[in-house]
């Protein structure tokens, strides 16, 4: 994808890349996806922190309905952090 943008703004005719190194675009591929998940442990930390506090005030409350509010509140922000923060950061290879 990246070797299409770089081919579209340098102005080629036939922006699409050639298949001929497979293999090196693979681990090209692999060394970002290492990164990103690289990159996104400290909110997965995060989220485990914050899974397990609201697990144990659920636990200490003893309401059901109150524990599943609190989870379910919590449980989807560090999804949408993580989405804008790679999202920002893949534009700059």
């Amino acid at each position: 994808m990246i070797e299409v943008l770089r081919r579209v703004a340098s102005g080629q005719e036939l922006p699409l890349p050639e298949w001929e190194d497979f293999g090196g675009k693979f681990m090209k591929a692999c060394w970002r996806f290492i990164g990103y998940v690289i990159y996104s442990i400290p909110l997965i930390v995060l989220y485990v922190i914050v899974a397990i506090i609201t697990a144990i005030v659920g636990g200490v409350s003893g309401s059901d309905s109150d524990s599943a509010g609190a989870s379910s509140a919590c449980a989807g922000w560090p999804c949408r952090v993580w989405r804008s923060s790679t999202a920002s950061s893949s534009t700059d290879c």
